[in-house]
């Protein structure tokens, strides 16, 4: 998927934020499955295989949560937040982040100005962000919730929902799954299977930056309930029944 004409700063900040989300989940998926394949292990800075994927994975989700919590918190100007997550990301992570423009065939995150200078107004905006991102930090460390302050119930349930998968999902990475074992199916049971579970589940949820602002609340009611309805396994329907049913979330 390319696209050569530039993009306006908006326009790459709604497409970024939205692939990100999309493929922050479908790229753990993939690993879960198959590990780190050999096209992406130059980028992602490893061997190919599952020797360094629940690194790869805990990089990727650390990031990605901090991406929509951003989103819930803070009125950024156009592509501060893919900068601002991109200069506080891990070599991975940063790969992965720049591959949501790049697929685009856009420029790279690296070359866009550092946050704080790209234009007036930036700097409270960092300011901010890194409130965002300790508070990122402080939530992925101690697993507990984080207060949301978007007023629309379907579209703070969906953000919940997005943050509650990544966190799962950096947590079990963190773990340090088992390498798995040559002949067996490690999707079967286990960490790798749950990996993959939640997911797979989470690609599923509604982007609420995907819907025009009038149109938002229904149909990220509408994807919820699609998403709750199409879970493809025990698991994913374990975890997203429990995620919905926290509080404060």
């Amino acid at each position: 998927m390319t696209d050569r004409t530039p993009p306006t700063p908006g326009e790459r900040d709604l497409r970024v934020r939205v692939r990100a989300q999309q493929s922050g989940f479908s790229e753990v998926r993939l690993f879960a499955r198959y590990g780190v394949d050999p096209v992406s292990a130059v980028g992602y800075g490893c061997p190919p295989g599952f020797g360094h994927t629940a690194e790869v994975i805990a990089e990727i989700t650390a990031t990605h949560h901090l991406l929509v919590l951003a989103a819930c918190r803070v009125q950024a100007p156009p592509t501060l937040v893919e900068r601002f997550a991109w200069r506080h990301a891990g070599p991975a992570a940063r790969f992965w982040l720049s591959s949501c423009a790049t697929d685009y065939g856009w420029p790279p995150t690296a070359v866009l100005p550092p946050p704080g200078e790209g234009g007036p107004g930036e700097a409270a905006a960092v300011r901010a962000l890194e409130e965002v991102r300790r508070a990122s930090t402080a939530a992925l460390a101690s697993g507990e919730r984080v207060v949301l302050p978007v007023p629309l119930r379907p579209v703070r349930t969906a953000y919940a929902l997005a943050l509650a998968g990544a966190a799962e999902l950096h947590a079990l990475a963190r773990r340090e799954p088992p390498l798995p074992v040559d002949g067996e199916d490690h999707l079967a049971a286990g960490p790798w299977r749950r990996i993959e579970a939640v997911a797979d589940t989470c690609t599923r949820l509604p982007v609420p930056a995907d819907s025009p602002p009038g149109l938002r609340q229904a149909l990220v009611a509408f994807g919820t309930r699609f998403a709750t309805r199409n879970v493809r396994s025990a698991e994913g329907e374990e975890w997203l029944r429990a995620a919905r049913s926290r509080r404060g979330r």
